[in-house]
């Protein structure tokens, strides 16, 4: 697996959940009653990704802004092992007198997104920490299929195939949707009401529905038949992106929890 698409993965489509799950989870509450801090971290040829924390909110944007602690990686390698809690380098270029601050931040909001990312047999059996997952998830699956669309090897054949289409995925219980719009020259993703009318829309009717997509441990047929899972629009663009998400699932979570 090329380790750049596992650096973009990481800086474009995990570290953006943080700022789904932050004002959903109760135990970000300790974290974001911290100072005011900013850590910019930046891989050599992939965008920068800003994680900031202020007036007790955590954003998350890909925008190179002043201030704060700007860490860089020398390769997309060091990144990943970052990432995957293993000795890394990494530098301080500007703003050091935040290191201690923005370190705390990263790892303790890192480490509750992986338990709500991982622990699959907390997704299962606790519908309220199924309610954290399915935002967090879903947001890590499209925007990383955003990420494989332009990254991977074989992203280019689909973003020909399917270009400028845009698929909405929209969840009832809890509330959330999450769009991918592959029109623009980069794959782009957003939250809540997609730019324009989606090609093709997935819609889970209930939790259990969307949670088993996520584990991908659904029968996806029984589910049509019965309503709780429904597609509209551009079938195959639907079932293509689905493809990619498992894809994206696979890289990111080779050993999950079961």
């Amino acid at each position: 697996m090329p380790v750049r698409l596992q650096a973009a993965l990481h800086l474009h489509a995990v570290l953006p959940a943080l700022g789904v799950l932050a004002p959903r989870d109760p135990a970000f509450a300790d974290i974001l009653a911290g100072p005011d801090t900013a850590v910019t971290l930046r891989v050599p040829g992939l965008d920068p990704t800003r994680v900031q924390r202020a007036g007790g909110k955590l954003t998350v944007n890909h925008r190179a802004s002043p201030g704060g602690l700007l860490l860089h990686f020398p390769s997309a390698g060091q990144f990943v092992r970052t990432m995957q809690r293993r000795t890394a380098l990494a530098l301080p270029l500007a703003g050091i007198t935040a290191l201690p601050s923005a370190k705390q931040l990263l790892e303790r909001a890192g480490a509750r997104l992986e338990t709500v990312l991982t622990d699959r047999a907390a997704v299962r059996r606790d519908p309220a920490f199924a309610r954290l997952h399915v935002p967090a998830a879903l947001t890590v699956a499209v925007a990383g299929s955003a990420v494989w669309l332009r990254h991977h090897p074989h992203g280019a054949v689909l973003r020909d195939r399917f270009e400028g289409r845009l698929v909405h995925f929209v969840a009832l219980d809890p509330e959330f949707s999450v769009w991918l719009d592959l029109a623009p020259k980069v794959p782009a993703w957003g939250l809540g009401t997609p730019p324009r009318a989606a090609d093709a829309e997935i819609r889970f009717a209930d939790l259990s529905t969307v949670v088993g997509e996520l584990l991908h441990e659904n029968d996806s047929l029984a589910s049509l038949g019965h309503g709780h899972l429904r597609i509209r629009g551009h079938l195959p663009l639907a079932e293509q992106i689905g493809i990619v998400m498992q894809k994206v699932d696979h890289i990111l979570q080779p050993a999950a929890k079961p």
